[in-house]
């Protein structure tokens, strides 16, 4: 395990009150940590036993990650390049990433 694979656990365990300040702070402490947008929503989601997509809207709109995600086009090359370090899939055209697939679990479907 990494260094910073052993942070994101470490931070992941910590209890979290259902709170907007305490879970913002969670997920600021999970990217400084190391963790991109994608595992933030998925650890979050797992952590609160919510649904895929709020755990999605909690992580775009934290002060943590709403800079990238609150421009005209959210797929920033900075997005993509965060979101490709654990993906399943990534598909590269001319040097450029143009799709991620994440394999999710059936019960963090979003809806």
């Amino acid at each position: 395990m990494t260094n910073k694979e052993t942070e994101i656990e470490r931070v992941s365990k910590r209890k979290v009150l259902n709170e907007i300040d305490d879970i913002n702070e969670f997920i600021s402490e999970l990217r400084k940590a190391g963790a991109n947008p994608i595992d933030t929503f998925k650890i979050l989601a797992n952590k609160l036993t919510i649904n895929a997509g709020l755990a999605f809207d909690m992580t775009r709109n934290s002060p943590a990650w709403s800079h990238i995600f609150n421009v005209d086009n959210p797929f920033t090359q900075d997005f993509l390049d965060l979101a490709r370090e654990n993906a399943d899939e990534v598909e590269i055209k001319d040097g450029k990433i143009v799709g991620i697939t994440y394999k999710l679990d059936d019960d963090s479907k979003i809806d």
